[in-house]
């Protein structure tokens, strides 16, 4: 479980641990693992998953049924206004390192001919939303790869499960939904 160590992440460790599954819980931040080692029993790896060399080293010796790709970050500004480095840092967490991970248990899945990828996305990645052009690009690179995943893997008995939560709360989504039903003339201006 990437993302382990707050909201969803660490939600679903506690759901996870709670139902008996040996929970690999990972995240950047030592402490908060820490504490949610302490109540859960989760095993707590403490890394950057953006560092491909130690996400090979943590688990790639693992016999790892269900990945949960959760980590990641946005940095909502208009493509102009962008730091050039938040680009980078949006690729390699959105996206890069859920590739990395899912190559480092994917073998052994397919080798076991059993396992389940989740992938934790987001609406941006398939509703266009204002200022969000580098995180929309990450979230909607992840959609598609699990996409084809689903088919290099579809003689197997691998699953692929794609969550796309909106913004917190349903304020946003509504605002999204708004706009595509405006586009498609089923609500008038105002």
């Amino acid at each position: 479980m990437t993302g382990a160590s707050s909201g969803i992440g660490a939600a679903t460790v506690e759901r996870l641990a709670a139902a008996g599954f040996e929970v690999h819980a990972i995240a950047r931040r030592t402490e908060r693992l820490k504490e949610l080692s302490e109540r859960t029993g989760c095993i707590a790896h403490a890394l950057d998953i953006t560092d491909a060399e130690s996400c090979r080293k943590a688990i790639g010796d693992l016999d790892v049924d269900i990945l949960v790709n959760n980590a990641g970050a946005s940095h909502n500004a208009r493509l102009y206004d962008y730091p050039f480095e938040k680009i980078d840092q949006l690729i390699d967490l959105n996206f890069r390192a859920v590739a990395h991970l899912t190559r480092c248990v994917l073998p052994g899945m397919m080798s076991r001919n059993k396992g389940h990828v989740v992938i934790v996305s987001s609406m941006a990645g398939h509703y266009p939303m204002l200022g969000s052009a580098m995180y929309s690009a990450t979230k909607a690179a992840v959609s598609q790869f699990l996409d084809v995943m689903r088919l290099d893997t579809n003689e197997s008995r691998i699953r692929w499960t794609e969550i796309v939560p909106g913004r917190g709360g349903d304020r946003g989504l509504r605002g999204v939904e708004r706009r595509r039903q405006t586009r498609q003339g089923k609500v008038s201006r105002r």
